[in-house]
């Protein structure tokens, strides 16, 4: 997906960037829901909680890589590719708000 988003065609640019979207808000919710068993101190398994937080570092990882293909987009000259951007970040920086209230990422927002 992240060749496609560096394409010159518009289509590839905007299709990549709404499936890494997509992708990234199931993530962001898992993530989310992850967070909030290990941290609420619901009484989960021990092991259980150790994989699920294994995943969860995998899940990060893989949650800046797309937001860095989605920080291209955001400067991208087609406005439907800029405005989807806008609208993902949005929904990630909503639903992961632990990950995201970084100023890192809200960088974006101000700008």
């Amino acid at each position: 997906l992240s060749h496609f988003s560096q394409l010159l065609d518009k289509s590839f640019r905007h299709s990549s960037t709404i499936i890494i979207g997509i992708i990234g808000t199931a993530i962001c919710n898992f993530s989310s829901d992850v967070y909030n068993i290990s941290i609420c101190g619901k009484e989960t398994h021990f092991g259980y909680r150790k994989k699920m937080e294994a995943k969860m570092c995998k899940y990060k990882k893989l949650l800046g890589e797309m937001f860095e293909i989605m920080e291209d987009r955001f400067r991208d000259i087609c406005d439907h590719v800029r405005k989807c951007t806008v609208y993902y970040l949005y929904r990630w920086i909503v639903s992961y708000p632990e990950y995201y209230l970084e100023n890192k990422y809200l960088g974006f927002i101000g700008w």
